[in-house]
């Protein structure tokens, strides 16, 4: 773990966005990082997929993780929003309100 302590030792408190770097890796990232700044962490991905594959990871390493699930765009275009997924908003609404 020191290689890992070495490279979130320097975190920086700007914006700032990664690519290709493993889910894994990044998860421990996100976890660094939210302890080290102590505040709420946003991630905003491309898809509902990647989004449930990324919040699955991340619900791994901390106990406060939220999932804001959006339609992706051409489904919520051509159908009406998901149902599920909009309980699931409100529910993540709802917690984000409480913690602050």
């Amino acid at each position: 773990m020191k290689i890992l302590d070495q490279l979130f030792q320097n975190l920086e408190t700007q914006n700032v966005a990664f690519t290709g770097m493993p889910e894994e890796l990044f998860s421990i990232y996100v976890k660094e990082l939210n302890k080290k700044e102590k505040r709420n962490v946003l991630l905003i991905t491309a898809s509902l997929m990647e989004a449930n594959k990324l919040f699955r990871k991340i619900e791994t390493y901390m106990d406060q993780v939220y999932l804001f699930p959006m339609d992706d765009f051409l489904t919520s275009e051509a159908l009406a929003m998901s149902p599920d997924l909009l309980i699931t908003r409100l529910e993540t609404l709802k917690a984000i309100t409480k913690t602050e």
